[in-house]
């Protein structure tokens, strides 16, 4: 299993050097939380150069995944008894991957078990809302299965997929919380993209909102 640091370097990516001094502006600002505006999936703040935007499922994604992979190299996740068993039936192939792959889905936090080629489910983490789980599990047996073929890391590409699950439902509610998760994200070293490569931060700047509005 690669050692944890090795996981960290797994997606390096360099920050913008107008992203990076644009993170400087925000933490120069009153950053107080009337000056978060929440719309929807994004978090609107004012910078010195104009609007930072900020994603914030991709957000959370970001956080869960740091968060989830320190933890994982060290011991299982957090898991949450479920208050009915979910079953789900295999195909042979499923079954097999399922055998081969038991101690993983067990450090990820579940807890499973198999009566003959029927998927037992009795935990799950706790990041996940129940009524995902399956759900998940089914996207974890199909990345395995994908991954194999590619010969990639299958224990790292299982945290991913679990975490961009959990992320999914994870929402923002006041200013506040909004804070909350900024300054958590903004601990993060890669705070400036998700660990599925996609962008967390814009920067809008006046040149750019005046051209819009114009």
């Amino acid at each position: 299993m690669p050692t944890e640091q090795e996981w960290k370097e797994f997606y390096a990516i360099k920050e913008d050097a107008v992203e990076q001094q644009s993170l400087l502006e925000l933490n120069d600002n009153d950053a107080s939380n009337t000056n978060l505006i929440l719309s929807g999936k994004y978090i609107f703040t004012p910078v010195k150069t104009g609007v930072m935007i900020i994603d914030i499922s991709r957000a959370f994604e970001r956080i869960l995944y740091d968060e989830s992979i320190e933890s994982f190299v060290k011991h299982p996740l957090h898991q949450q008894l479920l208050l009915f068993p979910i079953e789900k039936e295999l195909s042979k192939q499923e079954l097999r991957l399922v055998k081969e792959y038991e101690k993983t889905f067990k450090q990820l936090g579940f807890n499973i078990g198999l009566d003959a080629e029927k998927l037992l489910i009795e935990a799950a983490p706790e990041i996940l809302v129940e009524s995902d789980v399956l759900h998940c599990v089914e996207e974890l047996i199909n990345g395995i299965e994908f991954q194999e073929q590619n010969k990639e890391d299958i224990a790292h590409v299982m945290v991913l997929k679990l975490v961009k699950n959990a992320s999914r439902y994870k929402r923002i509610s006041s200013r506040l919380e909004a804070a909350h998760l900024i300054e958590s994200l903004f601990s993060k070293p890669e705070h400036t993209v998700s660990p599925s490569n996609e962008a967390i931060i814009q920067i809008m700047n006046f040149e750019q909102i005046n051209l819009f509005i114009n």
